[in-house]
């Protein structure tokens, strides 16, 4: 499968864009980008995985934090901070080929299941989604990874042969550590495996899919019990982030936990408590709460990393470029586009009952997982977008076959 000259257009176009941006970008270490960064060169200087922290939350100042985040984008930058010298331009660089990778995948999937015009429409809209190039932050090589993983999920990878399921399970143990959202592709493979015959060829590679991130967690939480005396399979930070949703006081809770010597797994154990409490006080106001969250998450109010640092700051002048500056803001308006394109071409879909091979179970997975453990905005849904792409591009599709202007 070739790409036409239209497809080689627009990832050409798709690479001048960000490296034009990206050779414009000023880093600011704030909040995420600066952590990331600050992991990244604890790692590759051999110090281990350790931050002590000195951003913005008063409450944290000077508190070493061992496994706030998962290691998987921390130790992908401190790899290309060894070979490329301690520049976050290179994780910028290593966004632009995340992004034309996904964009080739985005390629492939709207071929297989839509057609090519869609395809082409598609790759379209994500061959201008910047949005995520120019940060220090896990979207652009996350997105790369979930999109591999849908793939290999629609072309039925891991049912294939033991080999395919060994690889898909790879994948889905590097995409777990750097996102664990990265488990909602789970449920529909492991569904596909169950029905594989005879049963004990399916129970064999369900093992083989599951392996490579029972053995990663499985190190990874052994390392946190050695230095935090606790079970953490994943984060600490799951309590922390959410405790503010739930009217908790985090300041209060973590300066309390710090005065009695408490480490980040016992605050973090501490503030899900509380969270727990309270949902079982008032579980119809939880429920609420999940489904806003739920919503949110195609929200198009822009999260603080966009309004705050990226559309301001990053191209800004007087240090930034005014048209790099212009050029992302404008950009951003493509959400008002895509969004709605979307909304239409999955009725579209859901009318003309096409199938996706499991892309809508996925979307659902994806959707139901994620209100469950954090709030909403589109930097959250940030992996779905290619995914909305290909909706849009089949409304793009249709409507271009309805008024003549192509042949789908």
């Amino acid at each position: 499968m070739r790409p036409s000259r239209a497809e080689w257009a627009l990832l050409a176009l798709a690479a001048l864009l960000r490296l034009w941006l990206v050779s414009q970008a000023t880093w600011l270490p704030v909040s995420d980008t600066r952590d990331y960064h600050e992991l990244a060169r604890s790692l590759a200087s051999g110090e281990g995985y350790v931050q002590v922290y000195e951003g913005g939350r008063p409450e944290y100042q000077g508190f070493a934090f061992h496994a706030f985040r998962m290691p998987g984008y921390p130790a992908f930058l401190a790899a290309l901070y060894s070979v490329f010298g301690w520049n976050p331009v290179a994780g910028y660089a290593a966004n632009v080929v995340s992004e034309l990778a996904t964009q080739v995948l985005l390629l492939v999937l709207g071929r297989r299941l839509l057609g090519p015009v869609a395809a082409v429409a598609a790759q379209a809209l994500f061959a201008t989604h910047v949005v995520w190039t120019p940060s220090l932050m896990t979207e652009s090589l996350f997105t790369l990874l979930f999109t591999a993983l849908v793939l290999m999920t629609v072309l039925r990878r891991a049912a294939a042969s033991p080999d395919k399921a060994a690889w898909f399970g790879l994948l889905l143990s590097m995409a777990l550590f750097v996102r664990p959202i990265a488990v909602s592709v789970l449920p529909v493979a492991l569904a596909r495996l169950a029905r594989a015959r005879p049963a004990r060829r399916g129970v064999l590679l369900a093992v083989l899919v599951l392996l490579p991130s029972v053995l990663g967690l499985a190190v990874w939480t052994a390392r946190n019990y050695q230095r935090l005396g606790s079970v953490v399979v994943l984060t600490t930070n799951l309590g922390t982030h959410n405790a503010p949703f739930f009217g908790i006081d985090r300041a209060r809770v973590v300066e309390r936990g710090r005065a009695q010597g408490r480490n980040e797994a016992e605050i973090n154990a501490t503030l899900i408590s509380e969270i727990g409490r309270i949902v079982l006080q008032s579980p119809v106001w939880a429920a609420g709460l999940y489904a806003r969250r739920a919503i949110d998450l195609f929200s198009l109010g822009r999260p603080w990393e966009v309004r705050h640092l990226l559309a301001t700051r990053t191209f800004a002048p007087p240090a930034g470029s005014p048209g790099a500056y212009r050029a992302y803001r404008a950009l951003l308006f493509q959400y008002y586009v895509t969004y709605p394109l979307a909304l239409a071409g999955a009725l579209l879909l859901a009318r003309e009952r096409r199938p996706l091979r499991g892309v809508w179970a996925i979307l659902v997975s994806y959707v139901l997982i994620h209100a469950l453990v954090s709030d909403g905005n589109f930097r959250l849904a940030a992996p779905l977008y290619p995914l909305l792409c290909l909706f849009a591009g089949h409304a793009i599709a249709r409507l271009g076959t309805r008024y003549g202007w192509w042949a789908n």
